[in-house]
């Protein structure tokens, strides 16, 4: 009887253990899921559905494919990135979700393709016609006593068009002519303006969305200019869509309008929930925990907020248009706030809040194209520049604008006032990564390349900025840096494989890290010894660094912002993540946090000083934590108690030091750091409304993800229910039966003897 007690008590040991197991596998297997529900109270049919999404490495091979509770959707997918194996990294994926009855929810599950889906079926100006014979666009202008208009409809009969997607389910029109100009227009003066028209036709479900745009971006006619504008539809007995007078459209912004025409237009008022848990895990997001969300009575205080701002062209929304303005607020960090609220709760609010907010952002002088048949984009001569974003390629020496706020080549004529939108690398929000990555609208993509290529000419060649002439280091405050590599490596990475830009923004993203190892001395793990601007900086304006790692020296002041050192260090440790060559430098640079903790005498909440001094009157550096301590201890002591009050209430420098040290726990006193700050801020209190929330990150779990979905074989099946639930999940499934019936049986055998 004893050997069957034990046998059973080992029996009942193991089968707890399976369960363990099972529930760690759980937690690993993250499916490839969105969740979409109707808060509508009307319910959705023929949803058109385009949506942007990024994979983890190896889980497809060819190409994504999508089902909706279970059954296949007829879907197409645009590869843009693919991982060094091959796998896809990035798609555009559009689909028509069947219907969803009020307030239903639903889950559009991704799946792997065994082998490459049939090419896409090819699309044709007269299937748009023949299901819109009345669509147009025009938009009208006028001022400077004249009217002029521009038509889409006579723009492609002109032949200014190319069809950029092709498929079964969606086929996109690109409307424009970077190339000749020959659309261009102006008012009684200069051809300054340049329209280009987005049509989105959902063939199979008679609908188009059209987005409109009105660059004055061209760097040969750079004036402002002062009008009304009308936008109408309609070939015959057209309709007013929008209208606004007195525009000041100021050089280098644009402005962008999106209309909805045919039988299923979507319905706003869908919640899209795109799975941060299974996003970070692509490393194209940072680690946003999934129940950072905000209550019912929270989120419509916001959106009110939203509502009673202005949002016409060139109206600010709930951006701060000055952004030198100091203070944290919503629109700094690593994300805007109400980004990070979308991509972490998928209410159809904040989309609409962070999707807005982007198509607002071009009110910012930060667009500008290249015009010049002579001058090339890339580094090697190639490539014609024309049409394509200003590049250092372009102009090896420019600075644009100078310190002056002078534009090269800007037309001499007045100014008109700029209703204080102004650009500043220090405080540069990033209106358009998030919105690209979870839409796929080209739109927002090109923005953010738009934006990183002015950011490298904003800065000089030399020793004050790039580095060697035709170079783009990056010299600015220490956040300006931050800021500026973040939309970069953004810029880079989202750039489709193959094409120029992608070689562009990877190129210059590698003249800034080797420009800053070679300042610092950094060889360890380098694969930029040999880089030119790696040796102009080691022959122009390298330093010693200091022992306790601050980024820069600042001989004047003496002093230093953890705040802002913070900021970069998050940076860093978001490239790294998404596969930039970073650790050489962030490896050294994590010591600036990582060696605060557990040094006897010295105390690691002097981290949250605003700014500290970090060396003597005869500059040389402090080099150790306590003598930080005690030198600033006497130069400065109330700051000194001021960091510890910022540190005890959880403040702002609180909770960036501790983003920060959410990506260096893989470094030497990393997890100490992570644990001591996490315990002291992150669960002390509750972020979820305050504007440091898209600061909230936590480390990534390195672990082997097990894919919840096999590779099912193109073409696609008849939809009739079929069952995307994978090997894997039917194995869990019965193992953890089996574990549950043995824990039960053996504890009911037990109770019986």
């Amino acid at each position: 009887m004893l050997l069957f007690q034990m046998l059973i008590h080992y029996i009942f040991l193991f089968a707890i253990s399976l369960l363990a197991i099972i529930l760690t596998v759980n937690c690993q297997l993250v499916s490839n899921t969105v969740t979409i529900q109707d808060v509508s109270g009307n319910g959705i049919n023929n949803y058109p559905l385009q949506i942007g999404r990024a994979f983890i490495k190896g889980e497809v091979k060819t190409a994504p494919g999508v089902s909706f509770n279970g059954t296949i959707l007829p879907s197409q997918s645009h590869v843009t990135i693919r991982y060094d194996d091959g796998s896809v990294r990035f798609a555009t994926v559009s689909t028509v979700l069947p219907r969803l009855s009020r307030n239903e929810q639903g889950i559009l599950t991704f799946f792997p393709y065994s082998s490459m889906p049939p090419k896409d079926e090819s699309c044709s100006i007269n299937e748009l016609i023949n299901q819109f014979p009345n669509l147009d666009i025009k938009i009208t202008l006028n001022g400077n006593a004249t009217t002029s208009f521009v038509s889409a409809k006579e723009m492609i009969n002109k032949g200014y068009y190319q069809w950029v997607t092709q498929g079964s389910v969606r086929c996109e029109l690109l409307v424009a002519d970077h190339l000749t100009r020959g659309a261009d227009f102006g008012l009684n003066g200069p051809k300054s303006f340049r329209p280009i028209f987005h049509f989105s036709f959902w063939r199979t479900i008679k609908t188009v969305r059209v987005r409109s745009v009105l660059e004055n971006s061209n760097l040969d006619t750079l004036q402002d200019v002062a009008y009304n504008v009308t936008i109408s539809h309609g070939v015959t007995n057209p309709t007013v869509l929008y209208s606004q007078n007195n525009i000041n459209h100021i050089f280098g912004t644009r402005w962008t309008k999106v209309f909805w025409f045919g039988d299923n237009i979507p319905e706003l008022k869908v919640n899209i929930n795109h799975n941060v848990t299974y996003l970070a895990m692509t490393n194209m997001f940072p680690n946003y925990l999934a129940n950072l969300t905000l209550t019912e009575a929270q989120r419509t205080t916001y959106y009110n907020n939203w509502l009673a701002k202005p949002k016409g062209i060139f109206e600010p929304g709930i951006w701060q248009k000055y952004q030198p303005t100091t203070g944290m607020r919503d629109d700094i960090g690593p994300m805007p706030a109400w980004k990070s609220s979308w991509l972490v709760m998928g209410d159809w609010r904040f989309r609409e809040i962070s999707l807005t907010s982007a198509d607002l952002a071009g009110a910012w002088s930060a667009q500008f194209r290249e015009v010049d048949p002579a001058l090339k984009f890339d580094r090697e001569m190639n490539v014609s520049a024309v049409g394509r974003p200003i590049s250092v390629n372009a102009h090896p020496k420019l600075w644009f604008p100078d310190n002056n706020g002078f534009y090269a080549g800007a037309l001499k004529v007045p100014r008109l006032p700029r209703a204080d939108w102004h650009f500043d690398a220090a405080h540069q929000p990033d209106p358009f990564s998030v919105a690209y990555m979870l839409t796929g609208d080209f739109y927002y993509l090109e923005g953010l390349q738009l934006w990183a290529a002015l950011s490298a000419t904003r800065m000089p060649s030399g020793q004050h900025g790039r580095g060697k002439d035709g170079y783009a280091g990056i010299t600015d405050q220490v956040r300006g840096n931050a800021w500026t590599i973040r939309s970069r490596g953004y810029a880079a990475i989202l750039s489709p494989d193959g094409t120029p830009e992608k070689r562009y923004f990877m190129q210059i993203m590698d003249d800034a890290l080797a420009y800053w190892e070679g300042q610092r001395g950094v060889t360890e793990g380098s694969i930029y010894l040999k880089h030119p601007n790696r040796l102009w900086a080691e022959a122009n304006t390298k330093f010693d660094w200091s022992p306790l790692r601050f980024w820069g020296i600042e001989t004047n002041t003496k002093r230093a912002s953890i705040w802002q050192e913070a900021f970069l260090l998050t940076t860093f440790g978001m490239l790294r993540d998404m596969g930039f060559h970073v650790e050489p430098i962030l490896k050294e640079y994590s010591k600036l946090l990582t060696t605060q903790i557990n040094v006897p005498g010295y105390d690691p909440r002097y981290m949250c000083y605003y700014w500290a001094y970090t060396m003597h009157n005869n500059l040389t550096w402090y080099k150790t934590w306590n003598e930080f301590a005690s030198e600033n201890d006497a130069l400065q002591y109330s700051s000194s108690l001021e960091a510890i009050k910022e540190f005890n209430n959880g403040f702002f420098y609180a909770v960036d030091a501790t983003c920060a040290a959410s990506f260096l726990t893989s470094y030497p006193k990393g997890p100490e750091l992570w644990e001591f700050l996490k315990s002291n801020v992150f669960d002390r209190r509750d972020y979820s409304t305050s504007y440091t929330r898209s600061f909230i990150i936590y480390p990534r779990n390195f672990f082997s993800p097990v894919f919840p979905v096999t590779s099912i074989p193109p073409p696609l099946p008849p939809s009739h229910g079929n069952s995307t639930t994978s090997g894997v999940e039917s194995l869990i499934n019965s193992l953890s039966f089996i574990a549950l019936l043995l824990a039960i049986l053996c504890v009911f055998t037990l109770a019986v003897l």
